[in-house]
């Protein structure tokens, strides 16, 4: 099964609802990891309406959840990108959360690099370790 692309949805600041799940959420994450410090991957179940499932999660992506979910607690809006990804400038821009024309000025100021194959900034890639 082939991921979501990256950066494929809109950022959106957490409401007061969502970051208080996301704070309760942590809370119990944070007390499992403290008693499996170790843990190499944990059962999560998931239930809506009246379907439950079960899947196995890594130990590492359990930890991302928990980082992820504490950001969303915080207000803070949340989107993840491979750390090798390349970005085109309005995905950098909006991850930046400045215009694209300012990206772009940065860019051919050479303040952030991009990929060097690409002359033109209107198609340009950005490496996401940028």
């Amino acid at each position: 099964m082939t991921p979501p692309a990256v950066l494929d949805h809109q950022l959106a600041t957490p409401d007061e609802a969502t970051t208080s799940q996301a704070a309760d959420a942590v809370e119990i994450l944070h007390r499992f990891l403290r008693r499996h410090p170790t843990v190499s991957g944990a059962s999560v179940s998931l239930k809506a309406d009246d379907t439950d499932t079960t899947l196995e999660l890594p130990g590492h992506a359990l930890r991302l959840l928990v980082d992820i979910l504490a950001q969303i607690a915080n207000g803070n809006a949340v989107t993840i990108a491979p750390v090798h990804a390349e970005l085109t400038t309005q995905q950098a821009a909006d991850l930046l959360n400045v215009s694209r024309p300012c990206l772009v000025r940065l860019l051919e100021e050479r303040k952030i690099p991009r990929c060097a194959q690409c002359a033109n900034l209107l198609h340009s890639q950005i490496p996401r370790c940028s």
